[in-house]
C-alpha cells in the first residue's frame, strides 16, 4: 500500500475550492467540524475559509484548533504554524507571528518522504566494484566554479594489477570542464588489487560541491543550444543569494519544504542575448508555481559571455536545472536530489496517446499503483471545466513533461457542482506513457 499522498502546496490549493465567500461553503465546513471535532483537516480547511473571508479571529480560533485535534495528515501542524504566523503578520502582532515560525524549527516528519537514492549510489565514497583505498578530492574548473554548478561526474575505469585505475571514461557528465577534473582526480586514486588475473572495472562518483557558496539556490545543471557554427556562451558573474534567497511570496512555502524538508526544483528555458544578458524566460517545470518567478528573479541578475558566429555575438538558448533547499550540500543531498531530477525516459520505440487518471485532491489516500512511466500533474479545474495552474509533481524527462502538460491544457472536464453550484476542483491528473501490451 502506498503512503498517503502528500502534496506540499495542496492546503492553499484547498482553500481556493473550499474558502469561497459563498456563506453554503461555510457552512458545508461547519458541518464536517460538527461531524468530527478531532479532526484538523476539517478545522484547517474551516480556518482557510474564514482567512479567505478576512475574519482573522474565526480563523485563528480554526487554526488553534487544528493544532489541537489529529494532526493528521501531518502536513497540517506546518500548515497552522504557518497559518497563524500569517494572521500575526497580517494583524501587525509581529512577536506572536515569530513565536509560530519558531515553532517550525523542529523538522515534522511528512506523509510521503523523500525518496532515497538507489542503494548502489546511497554513499558517494564507495565505488560500483572494487572499493577505492585512496581518494584524492577532484578541482573545480573555473567556469563551473562561476556557475555555481555542483552536483556528481560517474567514471568508469578498469583496474589494473595494483589497483591502478586505467582506461577512464565519464558515464554521466556535469560539463563545464568538470568531466575533465573527475578524471585527473581518478587517475590518482588506488583501488583494493583484484585477484590475479583479474581485470574488473569501478564506476566511482565524484562530487562537486561549494560549502562556501551559502545560498539555497544550486544549479545542477545547464546546457546551451548555439547555433550551427557558433560558439556557446560562458558564465561570467553569477551572484546567488544569501538568506532565504526568495521573495515574501514564496516564504511561506519555502517554510514548509525547510520544515519537512524537502527542496524545490525549477527548470528555466531563456536566450542568452548578444550582450550576455538573460532574456525571455520560460518556466519548462517547476515543483509548485510560485518557484518559477523566484528562480527568474535569481537568474536575471546572472551575466555570460555571449556566444559567438562568424565574430559577432549572438543570441543562444540555455536550459538552466535549479534547486532550493538547504545552504550546504552533502553527498546524500547530491544523491536525492540526483534521483529526482533523473527519473529514466519510458523504454519504447513510440510514444502512445497520452491516457488519463483523475485523482480528486481532497482524498488525501491514493492506493492506486502507480506505472513508473508516468507524468502526475496538479491542477484546477475551473467552475467551467477549464484546467489552469497546471505544473508538475511527479516528472519524467523534458519531453515527456512537455508532452503531458500540452495534452491536459486541451482536456475540458465536467465542472463539480458542490451544493449544486460550479466550484473550483483541485485535482491531481496522472498522465501515463507506458506502452500498450
Amino acid at each position: 500500500m502506498r503512503a498517503p499522498l502528500l502534496i506540499a502546496a495542496l492546503w492553499t490549493w484547498m482553500a481556493a475550492a473550499y474558502g469561497q465567500s459563498d456563506s453554503s461553503a461555510i457552512q458545508h465546513l461547519q458541518e464536517q467540524v460538527e461531524a468530527n471535532p478531532r479532526s484538523s483537516l476539517a478545522h484547517y480547511q474551516l480556518a482557510e475559509a474564514y482567512l479567505q473571508q478576512k475574519n482573522y479571529m474565526s480563523a485563528t480560533n480554526e487554526f488553534r484548533a487544528a493544532l489541537n485535534g489529529d494532526l493528521q495528515p501531518s502536513w497540517i501542524e506546518v500548515a497552522s504554524h504557518l497559518g497563524l504566523a500569517s494572521i500575526f503578520d497580517l494583524t501587525g502582532q509581529h512577536d506572536r507571528a515569530a513565536n509560530e515560525y519558531a515553532a517550525l524549527k523542529q523538522p515534522i516528519q511528512p506523509d510521503d518522504p523523500p525518496r532515497t537514492a538507489p542503494a548502489a549510489f546511497r554513499s558517494y565514497r564507495t565505488a560500483i566494484g572494487p572499493e577505492p583505498i585512496q581518494q584524492i578530492e577532484p578541482e573545480y574548473s573555473d567556469e563551473a566554479r562561476a556557475a555555481g554548478l555542483e552536483g556528481t561526474v560517474f567514471v568508469e575505469a578498469a583496474i589494473s594489477a595494483d589497483g591502478t585505475p586505467f582506461d577512464l571514461q565519464v558515464t554521466s557528465r556535469l560539463g563545464f570542464g568538470l568531466d575533465e577534473k573527475a578524471i585527473e582526480a581518478v587517475k590518482q586514486w588506488r583501488f583494493a588489487p583484484p585477484p590475479p588475473g583479474q581485470v574488473p572495472s569501478a564506476t566511482v562518483a565524484v562530487n562537486f560541491v561549494l560549502p562556501s557558496k551559502l545560498s539555497r539556490w544550486h544549479l545542477v545543471d545547464a546546457s546551451f543550444k548555439p547555433p550551427d557554427g557558433a560558439s556557446r556562451p560562458t558564465f561570467m558573474t553569477e551572484p546567488y543569494p544569501l538568506g532565504a534567497g526568495v521573495s515574501n511570496k514564496a516564504i511561506d512555502e519555502g517554510w514548509v519544504i525547510s520544515s519537512i524538508p524537502r527542496a524545490a526544483t525549477v527548470t528555466l528555458q531563456f536566450d542568452v542575448d548578444e550582450d550576455g544578458v538573460p532574456q525571455d524566460f520560460q518556466v519548462f517545470a517547476a515543483s509548485a508555481p510560485v518557484w518559477g518567478n523566484e528562480a527568474i528573479a535569481v537568474v536575471r541578475q546572472w551575466r555570460f559571455t555571449p556566444g559567438v558566429k562568424d565574430g559577432m555575438p549572438v543570441s543562444v538558448p540555455c536550459t538552466l536545472d535549479l534547486v532550493w533547499g538547504q545552504k550546504i550540500w552533502t553527498a546524500e543531498t547530491l544523491a536525492q536530489m540526483r534521483e529526482k531530477l533523473s527519473t529514466p525516459a519510458p523504454r519504447q520505440q513510440a510514444t502512445p496517446p497520452p491516457k488519463m487518471t483523475i485523482f480528486s485532491a481532497y482524498i488525501l489516500e491514493d492506493n492506486t499503483p502507480h506505472s513508473p512511466y508516468s507524468v502526475v500533474l496538479s491542477v484546477i479545474i475551473g467552475a467551467d471545466g477549464v484546467p489552469s495552474n497546471v505544473s508538475l509533481i511527479r516528472s519524467l524527462t523534458p519531453e515527456y513533461n512537455a508532452q503531458a502538460i500540452q495534452a491536459v491544457r486541451n482536456w475540458h472536464f465536467q465542472p463539480v457542482l458542490v451544493n449544486g453550484r460550479p466550484m473550483p476542483l483541485p485535482a491531481l491528473i496522472e498522465v501515463d506513457f507506458t506502452a500498450s501490451q
